[in-house]
């Protein structure tokens, strides 16, 4: 009996042991995996490190603009990576802890080993420029990253008996040369990325206020601006006339004169105040800051993952209003007003910026006229279909007017008011879309039929 107990201990005792050795490799693998998403995020503070340090050395030998494709910034580059991670590439060797939280180092290690850089040339680089003290401040930073880093792995290496790591990086680092966020304990990764990114900023706004377009406005300005704002709204006037009339057979030349015009562009004036402002938008965040901190500021932010959500979210948003536009025209024969303008502001922004920057010398100023004309005019084309759709298309709960005139009257619905002009009042038969016109001397009144509020009956 005990003979056959024996081998069913064994066995069991074998279960046990691979159960634990499974247990134990996946414990080591969500290690490892905690380990590379650590290393990622020094790596982003590693590289923040770097580019707080370019843009301070840039401001120092450049007055532009940053431009990866000039000769000083490869230099200042190529510089930077050199004394940043000197303290790195100086060494023997890595522990295999420190190689996955510090994998950033590595690669500068491996790459330094291949191919010896030149370190008398970026020593001139600084000394010319006199950087030494800006590379001193951001080196010493660098070693301080490294630091946190391998004191978040010193228990592991004491575990499995490896150097700790993190005493050489900390006899690297100059305590007393730290920020003052930085001097006191605890000395964590998440106040040094708090510093960064507050490094970060200030630099780019530092660069950004220098390089930002310069825009004189003069007097000349100024009275151009009324001079085609006038012009414009005429023009605007006009077109809704010419399209009103032109869908409802009107010969709007025998009719309307020039003072109708006017006032109907008067009409116009929000959609193109709305222009205005969206042209004084588009033209400081678009044109006048694109190129502020670097010239390849917006082929960059085109690659990023915010770039490309926002390029899909534009073109998602315009196809669908254009989808949306045909759908109902097509099932309803109706134009939806709404689809009508996303349509048309994904249209105008498609073309706007790209005609201004490709085709006029000044594109901050071409941009903004063309903003201004386009908006202002698919402002007015959208708010004349839905004028005419109101006319044709009547609801119940519309208000009713009863038109008077000397020998005849009109009610409403019966008849719709298509327009008053300064000489004529000219109306239309809902059933058939006859079109009447009376003279404007002729009219007495217009009374409104529906019943008043009861706030406001008495």
């Amino acid at each position: 009996m005990s003979q056959e107990q024996l081998p069913q201990k064994e066995r069991s005792d074998r279960g046990l042991g691979r159960l634990m050795h499974a247990i134990g490799g996946m414990l080591f693998q969500l290690l490892l995996f905690a380990m590379r998403r650590r290393s990622r995020y020094f790596i982003r503070l590693s590289v923040n490190c770097h580019m707080a340090c370019l843009l301070e050395v840039w401001s120092k030998i450049s007055e532009g603009p940053l431009d990866s494709a000039s000769r000083s910034y490869k230099d200042a580059d190529a510089a930077i990576a050199y004394y940043l991670m000197r303290s790195s590439t100086s060494r023997a060797s890595f522990t295999s802890f420190e190689q996955k939280i510090l994998g950033w180092h590595l690669v500068a290690w491996y790459r330094a080993q291949t191919d010896v850089p030149d370190a008398r040339k970026h020593f001139n680089f600084v000394r010319k420029h006199r950087l030494a003290k800006i590379i001193r401040y951001y080196e010493n930073l660098q070693n301080y990253i490294a630091y946190v880093a391998t004191s978040e792995i010193a228990a592991l290496q004491q575990l499995v008996k490896e150097p700790v790591s993190r005493d050489e990086w900390k006899s690297k680092v100059s305590f007393d040369r730290l920020p003052p966020e930085l001097k006191d304990k605890p000395h964590r990764a998440r106040r040094l990325a708090s510093l960064l990114a507050k490094k970060l900023q200030s630099l780019r706004r530092e660069i950004a206020i220098k390089n930002y377009f310069k825009i004189d406005f003069a007097l000349s300005d100024i009275t151009s601006f009324i001079a085609i704002s006038g012009a414009l709204l005429l023009l605007l006037g006009f077109g809704r006339v010419a399209f009103f009339g032109w869908y409802f057979d009107i010969p709007f030349a025998r009719y309307f004169s020039t003072t109708d015009y006017i006032a109907s562009g008067l009409g116009e004036i929000y959609g193109y105040l709305i222009a205005a402002v969206l042209a004084a938008m588009l033209a400081f965040y678009r044109v006048a800051t694109a190129t502020a901190v670097s010239l390849q500021a917006p082929d960059f932010y085109q690659r990023s993952w915010s770039g490309r959500a926002e390029r899909w979210t534009l073109h998602f948003t315009g196809v669908s209003a254009i989808a949306a536009l045909v759908v109902v025209a097509v099932q309803s024969h109706w134009v939806d007003t709404i689809s009508l303008a996303v349509a048309l502001s994904y249209v105008i922004s498609m073309l706007l910026w790209s005609v201004s920057l490709r085709f006029f010398k000044d594109p901050l100023k071409a941009g903004v006229l063309l903003t201004v004309v386009l908006v202002s005019a698919a402002t007015t084309f959208v708010g004349t279909i839905n004028e005419i759709q109101r006319i044709t298309h009547s609801s119940s709960s519309a208000r009713h007017r009863t038109i008077q005139f000397s020998e005849v009257v009109f009610d409403e619905p019966t008849w719709k008011i298509l327009a008053i002009t300064n000489n004529f009042v000219i109306l239309r038969r809902q059933s058939d879309g006859v079109v009447v016109v009376k003279a404007r001397t002729d009219l007495k009144f217009i009374e409104d039929q529906s019943p008043l509020p009861d706030a406001t009956r008495s």
